[in-house]
């Protein structure tokens, strides 16, 4: 039977069994994964994974049976009345604070594969090499992951790995390509101040949300100040090159740009809370310079996958990027693969977004 600990928005349906203590814990939540949560498992545990903390929201598809079945797993239930769209915030955070108080946690979606630069180091080891130095958090850059041919035919079956369905991200090219760092809002940082930056750019940016052609002046002042070298704790002259260059050029971009920002390792602290997913924390937290990357599978369900999460409303906000996304209908017949395209072949590829 469900065993409720503190509060009552998720119940533990194995826990003792797959949580083992010392360790860095994977925190996830999903929702019929079942074509690729062996792929998403497998990838953690070779990273000295041995910990997962799972909440599944109702799967219907083998998600919740494959979950079940694994030792290092413990899978938890949301409670009756409770809901993704309201209630994602409170199912993490529950389950962080009872288990996970004054230890390293990641925080991937299931579609989500974490890189490093040391790739002898486990999550272990490298928590360990943060500790050492006073640090409390890495962050991961989001890159977007596709296949050379249109959006509308990308659809994962899983015959395949999925690096070879989709082996293709953006990478550091010519404004608008590739990711940028900006300033955050004076509002979004007096609530969640860490980190003090946001990333944005990447695939989806590119294509549906670029409003115009940029001009040169405007071009320099991204490829200097909105750079993936820039700090990630930021001094004052670099936070207001970051504010001037992001105010000279988001008018270029949506006003409501997706967030490419992540915690890959984060030390937890009981009472902490996230900005709803894991991209900003309310507390004052010591960031690494170092750099991680998410290697981010967003398209592998297809357009009905869009469709299908959009009606569940499982992003913030009402889902309203992914109903922009939706609308244009004439981009999902694009092929994504252009000059700035980069092929994964290991963490060598990934220069200029991880260090």
């Amino acid at each position: 039977m469900p065993t409720p600990f503190e509060g009552d928005v998720v119940r533990a349906l194995k826990l003792g069994t797959g949580f083992h203590g010392p360790g860095v814990a994977c925190v996830s939540i999903c929702h019929n994964e079942a074509r690729i949560i062996s792929q998403f498992i497998d990838h953690y545990r070779s990273l000295g994974c041995g910990n997962f903390l799972i909440v599944d929201d109702r799967s219907d598809d083998g998600t919740r049976e494959f979950l079940m079945d694994q030792d290092d797993v413990s899978v938890f239930t949301p409670v009756e009345g409770t809901a993704f769209r309201t209630h994602i915030a409170a199912w993490r955070q529950e389950i962080l604070d009872a288990f996970c108080d004054g230890t390293w946690v990641t925080l991937p979606d299931i579609d989500e594969f974490l890189y490093y630069k040391d790739t002898t180091a486990s999550l272990s080891d490298l928590s360990a090499r943060l500790e050492a130095r006073g640090e409390e958090a890495l962050l991961a850059v989001m890159l977007d992951m596709y296949g050379d041919k249109p959006l509308s035919e990308q659809f994962y079956t899983g015959e395949r790995p999925l690096l070879e369905e989709f082996p293709y991200f953006d990478g550091c090219g010519d404004p608008p390509a590739g990711m940028r760092i900006v300033a955050k809002s004076a509002r979004l940082s007096r609530r969640y101040p860490t980190p003090s930056v946001k990333f944005a750019g990447g695939m989806r940016d590119r294509m549906f949300f670029v409003q115009k052609d940029l001009n040169f002046p405007r071009r320099w002042l991204i490829r200097n100040y909105a750079n993936m070298g820039r700090p990630l704790a930021p001094g004052i002259v670099h936070r207001v090159q970051n504010r001037i260059s992001h105010l000279l050029t988001k008018n270029l971009f949506s006003d409501s740009p997706l967030v490419m920002n992540k915690f890959a390792l984060l030390q937890w602290r009981k009472g902490m809370t996230f900005s709803r997913a894991p991209h900003f924390v309310d507390a004052s937290l010591r960031m690494s310079e170092s750099l991680a990357a998410m290697l981010h599978f967003k398209f592998y369900k297809g357009k009905t996958g869009f469709e299908y999460a959009s009606k569940r409303q499982q992003h913030s906000g009402g889902s309203f990027l992914y109903k922009k996304i939706l609308s244009e209908t004439d981009v999902f017949d694009a092929n994504p693969f252009c000059d700035a395209s980069v092929k994964f072949d290991g963490v060598d590829s990934l220069g200029g977004y991880i260090r």
